[in-house]
């Protein structure tokens, strides 16, 4: 009972903290409420789906195994089904943002200033996390093998969440050649090449060895990208709308229920469904953003201007929230905080049933990793190196 106490007088102290730290900046709110409030909600509402994702994905991996619980499981697999979206409309988001830029600038100035934005973070970010991984051998004064170390950061991922930087980056390259084709070609055209880019995409995620699909990988993520400038550019008609959100709602189903029975058919955590590129995603993903497209935030900032404000902070931040939240969870997970453990199925060292535990699991995520990088980009130098 004392560390469920001392629990909650920290949230307070933590909530009071950036109560008065959000009040003590409205210059700066003041000069973000002129950007696009669509971009700014919806970085933040992903930021917060992908966090609870990954709070819940544990739970997934208890299929089959000596300890299973259906309900665990199932939880788990709604949870985890529900935010798979997140990681589309985050390079979606990306799409709209910068393939019709306001003013003309040349290849390398906005490689440069992507790069500066996006990179430095995520080389920080990597040391830290590569640190973490091998903390056990910093803490034995013990040398790791290097030849690991090196094919980790250079072929596979530092960390797990980190796969998300490299795909950008790579997304950031392609756009002087996406800006081209936006700015000459026809709606039916980009029509043409999101169709074939959603063809192909079906196809390569359940039989990657397909014909001539196998050889058009470079695909991947540029039709999310193209998807997000073709949905804020061209307006769709209610009706469309809500064929979109039908075959949204429908695409989530599939990944509930196609999981759960492909599990149940093979004997153990099927996860083809969840791949970011399969049909059922893609059409989840393309209904959550153009619902989020359409919602007048406008109006919602006039009606709830506090929750609009710290909205608005945290969307300056929310790259930083991603990059950090991992080793937070991890260090919760672990019970390296004092002693306290917040998992998917423990809140503060007492059981719980992972529908009640995963939402509080994400929301503590969240604070403190806002708390984190409140404080490191107080720190003089580090701020650029973080967010």
């Amino acid at each position: 009972m004392n560390k469920i106490t001392t629990f909650f007088y920290s949230v307070r102290f933590f909530l009071r903290f950036f109560d008065t730290f959000v009040f003590q900046n409205n210059k700066t709110m003041s000069e973000t409420t002129k950007r696009d409030l669509f971009a700014d909600y919806v970085r933040v509402i992903a930021t917060f789906a992908v966090i609870l994702l990954h709070s819940s994905g544990d739970l997934l991996y208890s299929f089959g195994k000596p300890y299973y619980q259906f309900d665990f499981w199932m939880t788990g697999n709604v949870f985890d089904s529900a935010t798979r979206w997140s990681v589309p409309v985050f390079a979606m988001l990306s799409g709209a943002l910068l393939l019709r830029p306001k003013y003309t600038e040349s290849i390398g100035n906005f490689l440069q200033r992507r790069m500066l934005r996006v990179f430095i973070p995520y080389l920080f970010w990597s040391v830290i996390y590569t640190l973490y991984m091998y903390r056990y051998n910093i803490r034995d004064w013990q040398t790791p093998h290097w030849p690991d170390v090196w094919n980790k950061i250079l072929f596979d991922e530092v960390y797990y969440h980190l796969w998300f930087v490299p795909m950008i980056l790579g997304l950031y390259f392609v756009t002087p050649i996406f800006r081209v084709l936006v700015r000459h070609a026809t709606r039916f055209e980009i029509e043409y090449f999101i169709t074939l880019w959603f063809v192909t995409s079906i196809i390569s995620a359940h039989f990657p060895d397909f014909f001539m699909v196998r050889y058009m990988g470079w695909f991947a993520y540029t039709g999310y990208f193209l998807l997000g400038d073709y949905i804020v550019t061209y307006p769709f008609s209610l009706r469309v709308r809500q064929w979109i959100y039908a075959l949204g709602i429908a695409g989530l189903a599939l990944t509930i229920f196609g999981t759960w029975l492909g599990s149940e058919y093979f004997g153990y955590f099927f996860d083809r469904l969840y791949i970011y590129l399969s049909i059922n995603v893609v059409l989840t993903s393309v209904a959550v953003f153009t619902y989020l497209k359409y919602v007048n935030w406008a109006t919602f900032a006039t009606k709830f201007p506090l929750v609009n404000h710290i909205v608005l902070y945290l969307s300056s931040i929310s790259f930083g929230i991603y990059l950090c939240h991992v080793v937070i969870m991890d260090c919760l997970k672990n019970g390296y905080i004092w002693g306290i453990k917040i998992y998917t199925t423990s809140f503060m060292n007492h059981d719980l049933h992972p529908i009640v535990c995963v939402p509080l699991f994400c929301l503590v995520v969240v604070l403190m990793s806002i708390l984190l990088i409140n404080v490191l980009i107080k720190i003089p130098f580090i701020k650029k190196i973080v967010v």
